[in-house]
């Protein structure tokens, strides 16, 4: 798989065993930063101060987090968990524990 964000509030997801494309649509907000959880999902940062949570199989939108600013940087950690860095200079790290809820906070 490869994935990418042209400058559009599409994430693009390429099998590229398979030569297909999925384009996952529903950002209000360009995209800034792109992680694949140790589980197999791609989690994306927009400048709407969200993150999504995405099932790369199927192209659907698992979950999402509203953020109190613009996420910049993701970082995917062994064990589901990761961490996000801010506008503002702070790190925020999560547990993905099921993937129809929020992350949770860890610190």
């Amino acid at each position: 798989m490869a994935f990418a964000s042209p400058n559009d509030y599409v994430v693009r997801l390429w099998d590229l065993s398979r030569a297909t494309q999925v384009d996952l649509a529903g950002r209000e907000a360009g995209i800034v930063a792109l992680a694949v959880t140790s589980a197999g999902a791609l989690v994306s940062a927009s400048r709407d101060s969200t993150m999504r949570l995405w099932d790369v199989s199927s192209g659907r939108e698992l979950g999402y987090i509203l953020m109190d600013g613009i996420v910049t940087c993701l970082v995917a950690l062994p064990n589901n968990r990761l961490v996000a860095g801010d506008v503002d200079g702070r790190l925020h790290w999560f547990e993905i524990v099921d993937a129809m809820q929020k992350p949770t906070v860890l610190h």
